[in-house]
């Protein structure tokens, strides 16, 4: 609602799966990153492989909440979007039609990125005062006030884009992203 009609959910189910297991690692999925099998993908195909990305990382980033992928026809520039209250990932129909499989990766990751920075919000407004000052405090500091503030970029593109939660975000995204093509060239190698 607050970003329109979803178009598409994920078939596959929303849960958090731990990056250690071996259930955790689903080859078959992982492989369907690679561009050559991603572009012979249908979109309900690609949001599926988008919601196994979305449980990893809620394993991985310890979030206690499943996060639901879907996808709506966002803004022309926005490619994804969180919505804390509902543990929602959006991902830009057009994107996932006519994307590569790292654009469509970059998105997930980023988004999964906020919803952990939620969860440190959180824990930064619970604790006592004496203890915020703590040095793993600080950035929980900055993200509880840049979200509760949050700049959407709709007035000052620049003020947006410099917001700590989201060079964060685009941080860890860009992290994560080689981190599982390094995976999949591991895949790569053993099945060759």
């Amino acid at each position: 609602g607050i970003l329109g009609q979803t178009l598409l959910s994920a078939s596959r189910k929303a849960e958090i799966t731990d990056p250690a297991s071996e259930r955790a690692l689903d080859m078959d999925t992982l492989l369907l990153l690679q561009e050559d099998q991603w572009e012979d993908l249908t979109v309900k195909e690609r949001l599926n492989v988008m919601q196994y990305v979305a449980n990893r990382e809620a394993g991985y980033l310890g979030v206690p909440h499943e996060l639901q992928v879907e996808t709506a026809n966002l803004e022309e520039q926005t490619k994804g979007a969180y919505v804390d209250s509902f543990h929602m990932i959006y991902i830009s129909l057009e994107l996932l039609q006519y994307g590569t499989a790292h654009q469509a990766l970059e998105v997930v990751l980023h988004e999964a990125a906020h919803a952990f920075q939620y969860r440190l919000a959180d824990a930064y407004l619970q604790v006592d005062d004496d203890i915020k000052n703590l040095m793993p405090f600080r950035k929980a500091a900055l993200y509880a006030e840049e979200l509760h503030d949050y700049e959407d970029g709709d007035e000052n593109f620049d003020t947006y884009y410099n917001q700590h939660c989201e060079e964060d975000s685009r941080e860890y995204a860009e992290r994560g992203v080689k981190r599982y093509y390094n995976i999949l060239e591991k895949l790569d190698s053993q099945i060759q």
